[in-house]
């Protein structure tokens, strides 16, 4: 039987079969990575990646003295750490290297010399993440990586080696998941899929792919340790200022200056102290650091030993803080985005079209350049007879018409409309990315002589607000009234509106829920004399509750904000035959609110620190529309708009369609 010989290849170009690969020191395809551990159903991703870089770093650390108590084997460091982080909740890599280090190599110089990090922003490419990891392979350690599943949430496996082009863009890429039950180092492609070349002596060769991994594109956090390489790496003693229990002019904690006691000295603690000291006055920090430096202290007792380490956790922590802050800035733009037309219907092509269906009638008749005979047959007659180019010549006099204002005409003209509003939006702030997606039904009504019109809408909103670390999911259910009234030259509308929120946060690997309600009663005012512009006038009154939230590191104190805010605009109407075209331009800001702060701390700690949250800015928002209207009593309605502010900017879109009947 003749032999079968099987080619893998990744591509057709030349270049790639002569690709560059870059492997962690003592690893190779065949050796080092393993075991490849299984979590099972648990959001313990984050701790078996750490424990993989835990395992590599303590084998590979040629320099290294061994602390006997501490796990050798890969399974061993997976249980030390599923004592200490128990819940099978998602956490950070960095939180479980930072607990082993703690635990048994508190003398290295942990925060400041063994842990690396390379975070990826939005904006970052491709190439960004193939040309880090290849610097970080060649430094002969293995990376851990968080980045978003496509559909789902954050995630972490741990990179063992690489191949690279020509371009130094990684094409092979070669990991560990816990998630996956195979128990084998997992072959990556840029695509997901590999060519494989089959020959039989003698006869000529066949080719056909199969189906690999796809290189995560969506990473946002590279992880690794730097191996051991001696007593330079070890915490040294810090002279800028005492910390953990002592200071110059003394030691405390039953330490005097000139002598140490427990590992510590004057001038500042190494590597051996086991519990920080509580006074503030201890510690080098910046006044600014304080507040998140007492939330630390009643959160753990892993501290760094040197002042440059705990500035730098002091640093990641406010940053922390920060991005979460701006998560529920986010929860309380999501109503403002609503109130400014997320739902499309309210507040926007609503108003017009509300006017449309009210005057209706009227307008046709106004149309034919006479008043209103109270004849019905007579009026109808008008109507049928009526020419198209003086009905649009004679639309802008609509307002000054006799038969607008006083004339109750039904005919057969209907009173009632159903109808059902798709849209949908992309927005853009510093770093983040806000999308979302919703679908409403509604009723309303011509009431009062037909003047008036009053209607009910039932919403849903899908939202995702993503940045570099987070990523948070709210839906948002919504019940309006609204209505429209004519009052000569004056339009006066009016929206009473209640959402409730039901959200999920994802944050480098933890996640919670929250939920929270809002409310608003706007009234717009619209001024026509007789002019084609027409100036409109805004005031809104809200309220918005978003429920306390808590993960297994974060938390966060309930919040409540009541607001009042102004709007100026104007809006532009083009009547046809059938239907309008609309413009309409309106600048709004908030001039009041009963809380602009939030509480964050650490699930730990009894303290909050405070953060500000972005109000007082305008915003401003540029709507183009239409309408038409069907003699079957179909109508369709569309509009695309463009808000603006210095937070964010984006685009919104919408389609709706409905009977009157």
């Amino acid at each position: 039987m003749k032999g079968i010989a099987k080619i893998l290849l990744l591509g057709f170009s030349v270049c790639q079969l002569f690709g560059a690969s870059f492997w962690a020191s003592g690893v190779s395809e065949q050796k080092g990575w393993g075991p490849s551990l299984f979590q099972g159903d648990t959001n313990y991703c984050w701790l078996y990646t750490a424990s993989a870089l835990l395992d590599h770093w303590q084998s590979q650390s040629q320099a290294l003295t061994k602390d006997p108590n501490a796990p050798q084997t890969r399974q061993d460091i997976v249980d030390d750490l599923k004592s200490t982080f128990t819940g099978n909740n998602g956490n950070f890599v960095s939180r479980g290297l930072g607990n082993f280090f703690y635990k048994y190599y508190a003398n290295v110089d942990y925060y400041g010399k063994i842990l690396q990090k390379e975070t990826l922003k939005n904006t970052d490419g491709y190439d960004i993440f193939s040309k880090k990891a290849q610097e970080i392979l060649q430094k002969g350690s293995p990376i851990g990586i968080s980045y978003v599943i496509e559909n789902g949430g954050p995630h972490a496996i741990t990179i063992w080696g690489a191949e690279f082009d020509e371009k130094g863009e990684m094409i092979k890429m070669y990991a560990t998941d816990s998630a996956s039950s195979s128990g084998k180092l997992e072959l990556y492609t840029k695509d997901g899929q590999q060519m494989v070349r089959e020959c039989s002596e003698g006869t000529s060769c066949t080719s056909y792919f199969i189906n690999t991994k796809k290189i995560p594109t969506s990473v946002y956090l590279m992880e690794y340790l730097s191996l051991y390489t001696g007593a330079e790496m070890d915490n040294k003693t810090d002279t800028s200022g005492g910390n953990s229990g002592s200071n110059s002019g003394g030691g405390n904690n039953g330490n005097s200056s000139g002598g140490s006691n427990n590992g510590t000295n004057n001038g500042g603690s190494n590597s051996n102290t086991t519990k920080p000291n509580n006074n503030l006055n201890a510690y080098n920090v910046a006044p600014n650091q304080v507040p998140l430096l007492q939330v630390l202290l009643e959160h753990t007792n892993a501290l760094p030993n040197d002042s440059a380490g705990l500035k730098r956790v002091l640093d990641e922590l406010n940053s922390d803080f920060k991005r979460l802050s701006k998560t529920n800035n986010i929860s309380k733009t999501l109503p403002l985005l609503h109130k400014q037309d997320i739902n499309a219907r309210i507040q926007s092509v609503k108003f017009s079209q509300a006017r449309f269906a009210l005057d209706e009638t009227k307008r046709q008749i106004a149309l034919k350049g006479g008043k209103a005979s109270l004849d019905k047959d007579k009026d109808k007659a008008n109507l049928a007879n009526s020419d198209i180019f003086y009905q649009l010549y004679a639309a802008n006099y609509l307002i000054q018409s006799d038969a607008r204002v006083s004339a109750n005409l039904h005919f057969d003209e209907p009173i009632n409309r159903v109808w059902a509003n798709a849209g949908g939006g992309y927005f853009k702030g510093d770093g983040s990315t806000l999308s979302f997606q919703n679908i409403s039904v509604g009723y309303d009504k011509r009431a009062f002589g037909g003047d008036f019109l009053l209607g009910a809408l039932l919403g849903l909103t899908n939202s995702v607000f993503k940045d570099e670390k987070l990523s948070q999911e709210p839906k948002i259910y919504t019940f309006s009234l609204y209505s429209n009234a004519l009052l000569g030259f004056l339009e006066l509308q009016n929206e009473l509106s209640v959402s409730g929120i039901d959200g999920k946060l994802y944050f480098s690997g933890e996640s919670g829920d929250y939920k929270g309600f809002g409310g608003y009663f706007d009234t717009l005012l619209k001024a026509d004399f007789g002019f084609a512009l027409h100036p409109q006038i805004l005031a809104r009154a809200s309220f918005d509750s978003i429920n306390a939230f808590e993960s297994l590191t974060y938390k966060q104190k309930a919040h409540q904000d009541t607001a009042i805010s102004v709007g100026f605009g104007a809006e532009y109407v083009l009547y046809k035959q059938n239907g309008f075209y609309r413009a309409s331009f309106l600048a709004t800001k908030d001039i009041y609110h009963s809380n602009d702060k939030f509480e964050i701390s650490l699930s730990k700690a009894q303290k909050f620190v405070t953060y500000e949250k972005s109000v007082g800015k305008i915003s401003y928002e540029l709507e183009l529309g239409g309408y038409e209207s069907f003699a079957n009593g179909v109508f369709i309605g569309y509009g695309v708009a463009g808000v603006f502010n210095t937070d964010f900017k984006g685009i919104k879109a919408n389609l709706q369609a409905g009977w009157r009947f």
